[in-house]
């Protein structure tokens, strides 16, 4: 990211040295607005607030970056998801203003609008018409579909779209270009986002089993050998057709993967979602163990001998286990209970067949 061309100086106390001239065409230029939002956005988080570490000048400049996060986060929100019916972002690919299109660009339009639907606490229709796009967008990047001989789209992941620096030829003989070659881990991180947002466990788990997939695919662009093994990227380890790389790694690329499998990390860390028809399902089972544990203890079971009584013992242990997170981890619980009542139909099976002649 460069400074705008005749951008005003920023005051601080701060001892950062002096603001340098700006060359940077003063327009909205999407891919390193998402890289800005993505940074600023750890400004104001929760763990920065919680472990205070901004001192006051410093919190005064953040409040200065949240402010133009949300004007720059609406702006993209707002051109990417107006209206009540297609999405502009959903006419893939999307185009920038200076007439250039890519799928690269439509992912990451779709960064901002799943920071925007996170923010308005969308529904999850919402959020599965940006999972849908998501999923379109690995096809026709052959992540998940097979590539056929000369496929263009294979430029996606190398040499990468090609982004102009307008304003950098005022610094040298010719205009720069930025290669942006991280289409595969972007892709996984923003389907993690939308998956974290999702309240239905089915439509969480088809994003998980999607995101699997794409994680098999970054898994076979590792280096396999030399001083960078395990380290990124080896693309013709997917697409035969692109040349080997030499064995010497990419840390751009590797610490785009490295995001993506912190994004993954935070989703496996939150408590599993609760399913109601799981919760509802345990409520019964739970009511008939409980009840046939009872006519087992009115039997006289309890009276018996002391491998018995730990037998017992272990079943009411489960079903205060299951009773105490029936409604946080039902699928758990349904899972205890179901073996409580088959030692229980076990102990009716046994007194059965002594009680027959």
């Amino acid at each position: 990211m460069g400074i705008v061309k005749d951008a005003p100086i920023v005051r601080t106390n701060e001892d950062v040295g002096e603001q340098p001239g700006g060359v940077a065409q003063a327009a909205p230029y999407l891919y390193f607005s998402v890289v800005a939002l993505d940074a600023i956005e750890g400004l104001f988080s929760e763990r920065t607030r919680l472990l205070a570490l901004l001192n006051e000048e410093q919190q005064r400049l953040a409040r200065a970056l949240q402010l133009r996060w949300d004007l720059t986060q609406t702006y993209w929100s707002t051109i990417a998801s107006f209206g009540g019916g297609r999405w502009p972002v959903e006419d893939i690919p999307w185009r920038t203003t200076d007439g250039l299109e890519s799928d690269y660009f439509s992912l990451l339009v779709t960064a901002v609008t799943a920071q925007d639907l996170a923010n308005r606490r969308a529904t999850d229709s919402d959020l599965a018409r940006v999972g849908d796009l998501l999923a379109e967008l690995a096809n026709r990047a052959r992540i998940t579909r097979r590539p056929y001989a000369d496929d263009d789209a294979l430029t996606m992941h190398y040499p990468g779209v090609e982004l102009h620096l307008v304003g950098s030829e005022e610094l040298g003989p010719a205009r720069l270009a930025w290669l942006a070659a991280d289409f595969s881990p972007l892709l996984m991180k923003r389907t993690l986002r939308i998956a974290e947002m999702m309240h239905d466990p089915e439509r969480r788990g088809q994003l998980l089993r999607f995101v699997d997939t794409i994680w098999d695919h970054l898994s076979r662009r590792r280096l396999r050998d030399g001083a960078a093994r395990d380290l990124w990227d080896q693309p013709a380890g997917v697409y035969g057709q692109l040349p080997v790389q030499d064995e010497a790694a990419s840390w751009y690329y590797t610490e785009r993967v490295v995001e993506s499998l912190t994004a993954a990390a935070r989703l496996v860390s939150r408590p599993p979602l609760k399913s109601e028809r799981a919760s509802g399902i345990a409520d019964d089972l739970l009511t008939e163990a409980e009840h046939l544990y009872d006519q087992e203890l009115l039997s006289g079971s309890g009276e018996a001998g002391p491998a018995m009584r730990r037998v017992l013992h272990t079943m009411r242990l489960s079903l205060e286990r299951a009773r105490s997170i029936r409604t946080t981890r039902p699928a758990t619980a349904v899972a205890l209970i179901s073996e409580v009542l088959r030692d229980l139909d076990g102990l009716a099976a046994a007194r059965r067949d002594a009680q027959t002649p």
